[in-house]
């Protein structure tokens, strides 16, 4: 009988953030909540502010003068990333317990001793994550929730005051509840 003996790496690799960071993007696509959690912010995200505006002009005829007057058409345009922080904030504590549950954290620490760059490669891959999926669900929920409104003239444009701010702000906002 003959043992096969495993290859021994011949060098030592270091360990760097672009590595660490690179590991934590493969924990985070092989966590299968993970879409399942991300595909509920896009729909709450984007769902919400098409069903709030298709209210609100459903019974556009029936508002006061001074109603209409303080609408701000903004308002039912986020009201989805209000709704999506739930289920973002959620994934977050799944990124985070996921390798506790599973034993997975004790390789974690023993390719990476320290901490604080495995928390730092956690932070940057769930949020860039979030930032790029929430960025433009915000933008649909935004434009489609003005083409509600502008049977009314109650929309505003992206290039009116404040508006590009609100919107990107919103998706902002949802990459710090990440």
């Amino acid at each position: 009988m003959s043992a096969i003996a495993a290859p021994i790496a011949s060098r030592r690799e270091r360990v760097t953030q672009p590595r660490v960071i690179l590991s934590e993007w493969t924990k985070l696509r092989s966590v299968r909540s993970t879409s399942w959690s991300l595909f509920a912010a896009t729909v709450l995200t984007i769902g919400f502010p098409i069903l709030a505006s298709a209210v609100i002009s459903a019974h556009w005829g029936h508002r006061s003068p001074g109603e209409r007057a303080h609408f701000n058409p903004i308002d039912p345009a986020l009201v989805g990333s209000q709704i999506a922080q739930l289920a973002i904030g959620v994934l977050g504590v799944l990124v985070m317990s996921a390798e506790y549950s599973t034993g997975m954290i004790r390789a974690s620490f023993t390719a990476v001793p320290k901490r604080l760059p495995v928390l730092w490669g956690k932070a940057i891959v769930f949020s860039a994550v979030t930032f790029a999926l929430m960025l433009p669900a915000v933008l649909i929920a935004f434009f489609a929730s003005q083409s509600i409104l502008s049977r009314h003239h109650a929309n505003l444009s992206f290039s009116d005051p404040h508006v590009a701010r609100a919107v990107i702000g919103a998706a902002l906002y949802l990459t710090v509840i990440a």
